[in-house]
């Protein structure tokens, strides 16, 4: 008989004002509100060492590689982690994630790294580590994949 508590902390959705980002395969995309429905793919769950993992599948993490994008996750690849310290930002050195353009054209969206000013495209909400997710921070890309399969056994009714 298996626990009912959850293997994974719970994700939230990470949004630019009202706007949600979402995950679209290995691309990232800022919806508007009216479109952000809540589905897996616009949700995301910080671990302690600053890695934000999508919330479909936790065994993809936000990489600034060549942009920002999704890749496998990788407790050696630096690109994975993220500085949270200043509120409502998601830091690499003096960059930060930034509404490309400071507005979305044709109904969406996209991110980059851009260096930090504080305007309204580079502030965030939804970027708080979850005390709970200090196993996403210690477990190996393998081993994630196999507690993500446990917890969503552990969900099902």
């Amino acid at each position: 008989n298996l626990n009912s508590n959850p293997l994974l902390p719970t994700a939230v959705a990470i949004k630019n004002g009202t706007n949600c980002l979402k995950a679209a395969g290995t691309a990232l995309e800022v919806l508007p509100a009216a479109n952000c429905s809540g589905a897996a793919s616009e949700t995301w769950i910080i671990d302690a060492r600053g890695a934000v993992h999508s919330g479909a599948d936790p065994t993809q993490c936000l990489t600034n590689s060549g942009g920002l994008r999704l890749s496998p996750c990788d407790l050696a690849n630096g690109a994975q982690n993220f500085d949270l310290s200043q509120p409502l930002a998601l830091k690499q050195g003096n960059n930060c994630m930034d509404l490309a353009g400071g507005s979305m054209s044709d109904g969406t969206g996209y991110v980059l790294m851009y260096g930090c000013h504080g305007g309204g495209n580079q502030r965030w909400t939804g970027l708080t580590p979850n005390p709970d997710s200090l196993l996403l921070s210690l477990v190996s890309r393998r081993n994630l994949g196999q507690i993500v399969r446990l917890n969503q056994a552990n969900a099902a009714p």
